[in-house]
């Protein structure tokens, strides 16, 4: 049986700029990998080559072993879910409303169903923002906003979840209440993919990690091992722990 996601060879440049070159990477479900790097290390957009979003310009990427150019964004958003970094302030839509366009690859009529607002009060409820449903999304904070959109991810019930800095803009505790989201949800089978500058956040909570440099995966493995070799990459020394939980953590030293 063939790799959920699989990345061979993949590269991808823009114009006058090479952002990734040779990427192989495999993720099967349950899988749980966060990607770090620093600024510009194209952790985005190893996400969205992920995402179909972007071809590859050299290698290929495989979705359940097809090639994901040849299929079609209905196909893909079936199987893939993906939260940008950034979402734009849509109109003045409600927040449940937002949470519902992430149905519409299971849509069947004109309208949703009982089944798609039922993923979307879990989804919501998930991230704690079922509370706020019927506010207008562009007068909700940025955190709020990003507790939206991720429920708007989480209500697609794909395979795998692409997540780019999930916890952008989110305070301190709902930060942690994300971190324990994302163990749940690859526990629950499904494949998670997320990038962050928080070392910390990975080192409590991702299994795996893949750190980029130059375009290319510099360090890929246990999270523990991964962050003992990347000071160098973000030109600092990591101090690495156990907190009196069984909790790891990372930080400057």
């Amino acid at each position: 049986m063939p790799p959920l996601l699989s990345l061979r060879g993949a590269a991808f440049h823009y114009p006058q700029k090479d952002v990734l070159a040779g990427i192989d990477l495999i993720i099967d479900p349950g899988d749980h990998l966060c990607l770090l790097g620093e600024n510009g290390a194209g952790k985005s957009t190893l996400l969205r080559l992920c995402a179909g979003l972007l071809c590859p310009s050299a290698g290929e990427v495989l979705l359940a072993g097809q090639p994901l150019r040849t299929l079609s964004r209905r196909e893909i958003a079936r199987k893939i879910a993906y939260l940008p970094q950034e979402s734009p302030q849509i109109f003045s839509f409600s927040a449940l409303e937002v949470v519902l366009m992430g149905r519409y690859t299971h849509a069947t009529a004109a309208f949703e169903n009982d089944a798609d607002l039922a993923a979307a009060e879990r989804a919501m409820t998930r991230t704690d923002c079922w509370a706020f449903r019927h506010r207008p999304f562009n007068l909700l904070s940025g955190g709020e906003r990003r507790r939206i959109t991720l429920a708007r991810a989480l209500s697609q019930e794909t395979d795998l979840l692409l997540l780019d800095e999930p916890t952008a803009g989110l305070d301190p505790a709902h930060t942690l209440s994300l971190g324990r989201l994302l163990t749940e949800i690859a526990d629950s089978g499904r494949a998670l993919v997320w990038s962050t500058h928080d070392l910390n956040l990975a080192a409590r909570f991702a299994p795996r990690a893949a750190a980029l440099s130059g375009g290319k995966l510099a360090l890929h493995g246990a999270t523990d091992e991964v962050l003992a070799q990347a000071g160098p990459l973000f030109g600092l020394s990591l101090h690495l722990g156990t907190l009196p939980s069984g909790a790891s953590f990372a930080v400057p030293a």
